[in-house]
């Protein structure tokens, strides 16, 4: 095989695009995410909460992109990676989330074989959960009223 018929991933095709944006409050977490992906925002938006203990100033940035070009293997497996600033939850080879908690953002990739319902359940849900009391009660805590 040479070099023209070697699939190479178009990484530039990763910049896609995310119209759809909201703000919440999730297991008293402020969460403002950006997404391609219709089904997320709904899935995501039944979670929504108003929990005015220790909500951040500045909220977790989580973007999210359906990626329907991403490996479409039949693996369910989750993974975690964690080191002191960086989580990774890995569902397969097509499906990914990490987050930087120095940063305060959170980048995914969603395999088109995932269900937005299985996404957020699982994988949003257990890095949020991973979030930890570092972000949740940071000394840029603030209380304040649920918009």
């Amino acid at each position: 095989m040479n070099a023209l018929n070697t699939a190479i991933p178009d990484l530039l095709r990763r910049f896609a695009a995310t119209p759809h944006s909201f703000r919440t409050t999730i297991r008293n977490t402020a969460v403002e995410l950006h997404t391609n992906d219709a089904d997320i925002v709904s899935e995501i938006g039944k979670l929504r909460g108003c929990d005015e203990d220790n909500r951040p100033a500045q909220p977790l940035l989580v973007k999210i992109i359906r990626d329907d070009a991403a490996p479409q293997d039949e693996e369910e497996e989750v993974t975690v990676v964690s080191s002191k600033s960086l989580i990774t939850v890995l569902m397969g080879s097509g499906t990914m989330m990490c987050l930087d908690r120095d940063r305060r953002e959170a980048l995914g990739f969603v395999s088109a074989r995932v269900p937005a319902t299985y996404f957020v359940s699982t994988l949003f849900l257990l890095l949020l959960d991973r979030v930890g009391e570092e972000i949740r009660t940071s000394p840029q805590a603030t209380s304040g009223r649920c918009r």
